[in-house]
């Protein structure tokens, strides 16, 4: 399991190698409400914050060249409570 701290920035990038030089097209479901994903590149991206704590279930990220398709497995991140000293 993932484990994502608030206040931490998170990035994923799905890498794809395409030997035809076709245009990509990633798609994601489930994004967690925190996040931005960028549908050309497949960067999943944010700053979660305390209000995010939580964990985000079966995210999925696809590629997609027009012709075929192929999935990312599913990933559950889990977002926890920084812990601070006083």
């Amino acid at each position: 399991m993932l484990s994502l701290f608030e206040i931490d920035l998170y990035s994923f990038t799905l890498i794809v190698t395409e030997y035809e030089n076709t245009l990509l097209t990633f798609l994601i479901k489930n994004k967690p409400i925190w996040a931005s994903f960028d549908t050309n590149t497949g960067e999943l991206f944010g700053t979660p914050t305390a209000e995010n704590i939580g964990t985000y279930v079966m995210i999925g990220i696809s590629v997609n060249d027009g012709v075929y398709s192929n999935k990312l497995q599913v990933f559950n991140p889990n977002m926890l409570a920084r812990e601070v000293e006083l």
